[in-house]
């Protein structure tokens, strides 16, 4: 056997001169076997042969095949029973570099902005094109046009994924090749990646996750002609990640097959510039806020008391596009038994409540979602107001007069 032949030979069990008096013809059927032991009929194969001897080519390497072999006499006749044997093809490196998208790469600015950290991803390839029992990947990150032999500038590693720090300034060439215990593939894949001066403006980005229904929502400076990708992925596996192209709204519906719990990422692009792909952290995951809905209570001078509240990983502009209403509330006591409610637009993230003569005023903010969710926030939020009793100013005054006669009569006493 060699990688993608394998060579058979067989005898006629009646004799040589039979088979001179009464030539066969050979029928050879190859079917590849899984290593569960299934059988693949899409990679079924047959040949029609006047000899004993056939060389088998055009398989699989490293695969096992059930091989049949069958004679019928030339001048015609019925087929004789077959008989079968099992081969495996020898190993070899694999047959593709991984698969990757020319955006799936993501950069964050690191330091003073001289440098970035960068992140490459990339998709699997499929197990019968590995060739072999152990998958790796050969990651290169070098300057584009170096005058650098590619393999002098990397890494392997088992992962979908790998991380490294480049300069900011300057566009960077990325190589992947898949590597098994034989070696690396022949081809590999390229990723370029942009100086930081040449990439676009990333999206902010909330997604929606009901089931198996999957809403993008999309907030985006004013950028035009720009296409979308939608990458996801389960969590941070990464080598199933799969991806929509060339998209124009910036809401974007994704049905799965089930319901998984997956991570989504979008890249802005226009002609071969890109924003790399940014991943979401804003995913409000079956009716389950992203974060802690965190409220700031502020005294005004004017007697007001300014309450704001915001989501901090979510773009509160995107909140609103699946947010019926807030429902704002205030209360004399931390556990806001009697309370006071306000329906809140969407939109406003803010609101100002005129203090009057209490000591303490509490408040409480819950978010009721389009699908009618009612999303708690539960945290109650207090502040004192400090006011102070209207006899103050008499007590305070008293206080002194007191302190003065005593302070006399000490003074007499003394003098006498």
């Amino acid at each position: 056997t060699t990688p993608y032949c394998v060579t058979l030979q067989w005898s006629y069990g009646r004799g040589y001169l039979w088979s001179v008096l009464y030539p066969q013809l050979y029928q050879i059927t190859c079917l590849a076997i899984s290593p569960e032991g299934q059988q693949h009929p899409s990679d079924n194969s047959a040949w029609i042969v006047n000899s004993t001897r056939f060389e088998v080519c055009g398989l699989l390497p490293y695969t096992k095949y059930l091989i049949k072999v069958a004679a019928i006499p030339q001048e015609g006749g019925i087929w004789s029973e077959s008989r079968s044997i099992t081969a495996s093809t020898d190993k070899t490196v694999p047959g593709l570099p991984p698969y990757v998208h020319i955006n799936s790469f993501t950069t964050i600015s690191r330091g003073n902005g001289a440098y970035s950290g960068l992140m490459i991803f990339w998709r699997e390839i499929q197990k019968q094109r590995i060739y072999g029992s152990h998958l790796r990947y050969v990651v290169s990150v070098c300057p584009y046009n170096t005058s650098q032999e590619p393999r002098d500038c990397t890494e392997e590693t088992v992962f979908n994924f790998a991380r490294f720090q480049i300069p900011a300034q300057q566009e960077i060439t990325t190589r992947i090749w898949s590597k098994n215990e034989i070696g690396t593939s022949r081809d590999f894949a390229l990723i370029r990646i942009p100086s930081k001066d040449e990439l676009l403006q990333s999206p902010d980005i909330l997604v929606v996750v009901s089931g198996s229904l999957t809403t993008v929502f999309l907030d985006i400076a004013q950028q035009k002609d720009v296409r979308f990708t939608v990458f996801w992925c389960q969590k941070e596996d990464f080598r199933n990640l799969r991806w929509l192209d060339n998209l124009r709204n910036t809401t974007i519906t994704i049905n799965h097959s089930h319901s998984v719990s997956l991570k989504y990422g979008v890249s802005v692009n226009r002609g071969e510039r890109t924003s790399g792909i940014k991943w979401a952290d804003c995913i409000f995951q079956n009716g389950e806020l992203p974060g802690l809905l965190e409220m700031t209570l502020t005294h005004t001078e004017e007697d007001h008391l300014e309450v704001t509240w915001r989501i901090p990983s979510c773009n509160m502009r995107l909140v609103s596009a699946v947010v019926d209403h807030y429902v704002l509330s205030f209360c004399s006591t931390s556990d806001c038994m009697t309370k006071r409610n306000f329906n809140i637009s969407p939109e406003v993230t803010s609101y100002s409540y005129h203090l009057s003569n209490e000591d303490t005023l509490c408040a409480e903010i819950n978010v009721l979602t389009l699908a009618g969710e009612k999303l708690q926030n539960g945290r109650i939020q207090c502040y004192t107001t400090g006011k102070k009793s209207s006899l103050y100013p008499i007590i305070i005054f008293a206080a002194v007069c007191a302190s003065i006669f005593i302070l006399c009569l000490i003074i007499t006493t003394v003098l006498r």
